[in-house]
């Protein structure tokens, strides 16, 4: 992969200086919270061809490789910072991280859907990307990260896949139950 950054990125995405900085402040602000590790003193089994290994007291993070090429991006550094070169495995840590990013900018489309499953787990997913940042990085910024991701990674015209409108999280004003699509239904037959 080129190397890949957002022309930028500092004037263009961000409102003022003061956003910059205060985002700037959230990133370090998550770093220094207990918010940093969710899981500690949990067995891990990993089972391969050849053994069965057991660790004990490991302490995973709320942060992914997406949050840290999100950072770089918003920050106008290249997007492969801090990841190493691809190894033989083919689908390396990088292009994994830029295809969550990708998979979160269209899961906004999501946000309000009157289907409870999916709106819940979109508005989820992008709360776990956006976590880290402190409210400081809008949805319109991912969408705008997203779409280079997508330009970048899938060499794509992202205008087709992110041909909607930002709106605002709402809760639906009425729910889509089983027995309201019945009714919807047999008024149409």
């Amino acid at each position: 992969m080129k190397n890949f950054t957002i022309e930028n990125a500092k004037t263009e995405l961000f409102q003022s200086k003061e956003h910059y900085l205060q985002f700037r402040q959230a990133w370090k602000d998550f770093h220094n919270s207990d918010k940093l590790v969710w899981r500690e003193d949990v067995e891990v089994y990993s089972w391969n061809l050849n053994r069965n290994v057991t660790m004990k007291n490991v302490k995973q993070t709320a942060l992914g490789a997406e949050h840290y090429m999100l950072y770089n991006l918003l920050r106008g550094y290249d997007a492969q910072r801090g990841f190493r070169e691809d190894s033989d495995h083919g689908w390396c840590a990088c292009e994994y991280a830029a295809y969550n990013i990708r998979r979160a900018a269209l899961r906004l489309k999501d946000v309000n859907s009157p289907y409870d499953s999916s709106r819940t787990t979109s508005r989820e997913f992008i709360e776990n990307m956006l976590l880290p940042f402190g409210g400081t990085v809008s949805h319109e910024m991912l969408m705008e990260v997203g779409k280079q991701i997508t330009e970048l990674f899938y060499g794509n015209d992202s205008s087709k896949y992110f041909g909607f409108e930002i709106e605002e999280w709402k809760e639906p004003e009425e729910k889509v139950t089983l027995k309201s699509k019945l009714k919807l239904w047999a008024e149409k037959v």
